[in-house]
């Protein structure tokens, strides 16, 4: 009997009188003797049915010595339960083969980690494991070195001898894994490291059930384990973690994962790539490079900034109400005429708070200045833009009145359109720069029956023509109209414009624009614009007629 790790008192009994009797097993007590009691409380009792074999004593002993931190005289080799080891002494579990050549290979003790199938178990080879918490709630952490998500406790290694390789389980009916995506794995990781900054080996798991399972494990001396799962990207610093491409990067393999750029990092990306969603902290850049889309699955979250460079584009998949939000922006640049006498249809990919108002452009100097003269001037910084020649429509085909006068701080919803004339720069297009945060989801508008309504691509990607019809043939009549004023218009004179409006339908063959002959305009003029083609450019406006329901 100890008492605090000293031997206070012991004694034996010989007796080999073992008789079957119906009465109660009484602990302590000799079984034809029940007068006869150990004068002792008892910590632990285990119960066997069979006689153990040398290897189980030998494990058994290591277990009991963790748990209640008594020394052994022999065949102390679970050491990992002192202080200066981390105290591993929870749980603690063992196989392993005796020198007789009695062994025990499959174990799992009172916690949830399984170890059997030890590949090169010979004479005197064992292998133990014990565990830091007590009576853990298990859930999981992020791992701020590595950005990985960590179980919040950790398992340690002790081995005499060398028995192979093993397989592990993990019971994870008492794990929460409520944060994990399905597409990805759970992970072990090994690493003679407490805090698995870099893991000197991972293994995904098989699940099944509750069960996981990693196979052929290596766990050499005095190694650390535990679980984990990788949920985001990461660029931090000057580094990327846990993306799939170059220097760990994300890219349009990695659907499954967050992407998300650090307070202060700048992330520079010059590949297509493909992640469930993006969130920028706040002193983040993300720079999408010229000609590379970022595809998200879900919500965007913009504390920092993203930058939409030359032809980038993101597109979101989901459907539904917006999922965007944040206090940082998108900015995404287009080109539109430079003419101050020429009319471009627009829409903007972008919202502030909801709405967007054409003062919120700007171009490479800043917001865009607004005057009410007839003429816009691209020699101010920023420049200048005629605020006369600011309209929507909703009204019926060919009614000039029907033009709705707007300002530059009228509120305009995603997907309305709006009229704007150039600034008179003496290049043929202007760069306009949309800042704000993207805008996503599904948007409805009220249109009257048999009105012609301006709207325009709200995305900060091509919009697919032949779907935004297929979606709205109930009520539209299947054909798009594009507006170009001709390159020959050198005119603010309604009667005297050259202009027309080019087509596109489900019949897949876009048709330029021809001189308007409504009578409204002078009917002349050619178009220097191509035909419309599938996918409307991102900030393009353009009209459709809202059918009259048949009666």
């Amino acid at each position: 009997m100890y008492n605090e790790q000293n031997l206070v008192a012991q004694s034996s009994e010989s007796s080999t009188s073992i008789i079957n009797s119906a009465s109660n097993l009484v602990l302590g007590a000799l079984n034809f003797d029940y007068g006869t009691y150990l004068g002792a409380d008892y910590s632990e009792v285990i119960h066997f049915n069979y006689a153990l074999n040398t290897a189980e004593q030998i494990i058994i002993n290591n277990y009991l010595s963790a748990k209640y931190n008594i020394a052994l005289s022999s065949d102390d080799i679970y050491i990992q339960d002192d202080p200066g080891r981390g105290n591993f002494d929870y749980n603690v579990a063992g196989i392993g083969q005796a020198i007789d050549g009695s062994n025990h290979t499959d174990s799992q003790g009172t916690g949830i980690v399984r170890i059997n199938n030890p590949r090169a178990l010979s004479n005197n080879d064992f292998l133990f494991w014990g565990e830091e918490t007590r009576n853990p709630t298990y859930n999981f952490s992020t791992n701020t070195t590595n950005h990985t998500e960590q179980l919040n406790s950790r398992w340690r290694v002790r081995r005499r001898g060398n028995p192979g390789s093993v397989d592990i389980t993990f019971d994870l009916s008492s794990v929460d894994l409520s944060g994990k995506q399905s597409c990805s794995p759970l992970q072990l990781i090994v690493d003679n490291n407490y805090d698995f900054s870099s893991p000197e080996a991972i293994y995904d798991l098989t699940i099944v059930g509750s069960i996981a399972t990693a196979t052929n494990v290596r766990l050499n001396q005095n190694r650390y384990f535990t679980l984990r799962y990788v949920d985001e990207i990461v660029r931090d610093g000057s580094s990327y973690y846990n993306g799939s491409g170059v220097a760990n990067a994300p890219d349009n393999t990695n659907a499954c994962l967050k992407f998300t750029v650090k307070s202060g990092a700048v992330s520079n990306i010059n590949a297509n790539i493909h992640v469930r969603s993006v969130e920028i902290e706040t002193g983040g850049v993300l720079n999408i490079l010229n000609g590379n889309l970022l595809q998200v699955d879900n919500e965007v979250v913009v504390n920092g900034t993203i930058n939409l460079l030359g032809e980038a584009q993101l597109i979101q998949n989901h459907t539904g109400t917006t999922l965007n939000s944040g206090g940082g922006s998108l900015t995404q640049p287009q080109q539109g005429s430079a003419s101050f006498y020429n009319y471009n249809y627009w829409s903007s990919p972008v919202n502030v708070g909801g709405i967007w108002q054409v003062g919120y452009l700007e171009d490479a100097a800043g917001v865009i200045n607004f005057s009410n003269t007839l003429n816009g001037d691209a020699s101010t910084s920023p420049i200048t833009l005629s605020s006369k020649w600011l309209y929507s429509f909703n009204g019926t085909t060919n009614d000039y009145s029907q033009w709705i006068k707007i300002s530059p701080t009228t509120n305009l919803l995603p997907a309305q359109g709006f009229t704007m004339k150039g600034s008179g720069a003496t290049t043929a297009n202007q760069e306009y720069i949309f800042r704000g945060i993207p805008n996503d989801g599904d948007y409805n508008h009220t249109v009257t029956a048999g009105n012609d309504f301006l709207t325009g691509n709200p995305y900060p990607s091509a919009l697919d023509a032949d779907q935004f019809i297929i979606d709205n043939l109930p009520v539209i009549d299947g054909t798009l109209y594009f507006w170009e004023q001709f390159s020959t218009n050198n005119t603010h004179t309604l009667a005297d414009y050259q202009g027309g409006h080019a087509i596109y339908n489900l019949m897949g063959m876009g048709m330029p624009a021809t001189a308007d002959t409504s009578g409204l305009t002078s009917g002349l003029g050619t178009a220097s614009l191509p035909a419309p083609e599938r996918y409307i450019p991102v900030g393009q406006g353009f009209l459709y007629l809202y059918k009259i329901p048949d009666l």
